[in-house]
């Protein structure tokens, strides 16, 4: 086997590796791994442009051109792939009655040692306080968009912080203990509209508008324990904002994949701790 050969085939595997290590957190879709494999192939050429990697047998810089050249278009491309219309598979959840199809979609589930009062109780005591790398993914995002001041971490939960029409997000529905439903909404183009009711939310139809909503939902698990699941889904009103708003969230997604995920693996942390403790 050749030098070349050997390190594509280490590049392969770590590659692969990465994936299996960020399905945990970000479940793979096809849109967003087809957006990072091209980031990836368009440094891999723009290096290759500037020094040849003679070691992967790349050898001249035209060829890097080349390959700089199909990531870009593959960048293009998972930009600019139509975003299908869905709906969900799954038995009736009350976040269904907001937004029962949908553009943009993210699923989380984890079984919980727990029974599910203890991890209702749990919804409603974890903070951000508890979700440091949640924070640091906040305040990166915040950065990106020109936001120096970072501010104080709120003690409280952030079901309770969520429930504050301040924060830009809106309580749908919290009837029923074991799930709750909230949302958001915005314009493509303009500040967010000024949205604070689940009646508003399910009458907002402005064509450049998008509407949010997520949920956590505790439900009994077969084999014993507790299924928390969270699922947060994305409606555009129109097509200019359906287009505009695919990108975006295309480039987001892992960063909101991982909030989420160490969302509910800080409720199962706590949960398993007042359980253990009973």
């Amino acid at each position: 086997m050749n030098k070349p050969t050997l390190w594509w085939r280490l590049i392969a595997v770590a590659v692969l590796a990465a994936l299996l290590v960020l399905n945990r957190y970000a479940p793979l879709q096809a849109e967003f791994v087809a957006l990072y494999a091209g980031l990836g192939i368009a440094l891999l050429g723009l290096l290759c442009v500037l020094v040849p990697l003679r070691f992967l047998g790349i050898r001249r810089r035209v060829t890097g051109l080349l390959v700089l050249g199909a990531g870009v278009l593959v960048v293009a491309a998972a930009l600019a792939w139509p975003a299908p219309t869905l709906r969900s598979l799954r038995p009736h959840q009350r976040i269904d009655d907001f937004v029962p199809s949908y553009s943009f979609y993210e699923f989380h589930e984890t079984h919980v040692n727990a029974p599910p009062d203890a991890v209702v109780a749990a919804m409603h005591r974890v903070g951000l306080a508890d979700l440091p790398a949640a924070v640091f993914l906040m305040r990166v995002r915040g950065m990106a968009a020109g936001h120096r001041d970072a501010g104080e971490i709120p003690r409280e939960s952030l079901l309770d912080l969520m429930s504050r029409p301040e924060t830009g997000f809106l309580v749908l529905d919290a009837s029923d203990p074991r799930e709750f439903v909230g949302g958001m909404v915005g314009l493509a183009t303009a500040p967010k509209p000024p949205i604070h009711t689940p009646e508003q939310f399910l009458a907002f139809k402005d064509p450049d508008g998008i509407r949010v909503a997520f949920n956590l939902h505790v439900s009994e698990a077969a084999g014993g324990g507790t299924r928390l699941t969270s699922e947060t889904r994305v409606v555009c009103n129109g097509d200019a904002s359906r287009r505009l708003f695919a990108g975006y969230w295309r480039v987001i997604y892992p960063g909101s994949a991982i909030i989420r995920r160490v969302w509910l693996d800080a409720i199962t942390d706590v949960a398993q701790k007042a359980a253990r403790g009973a």
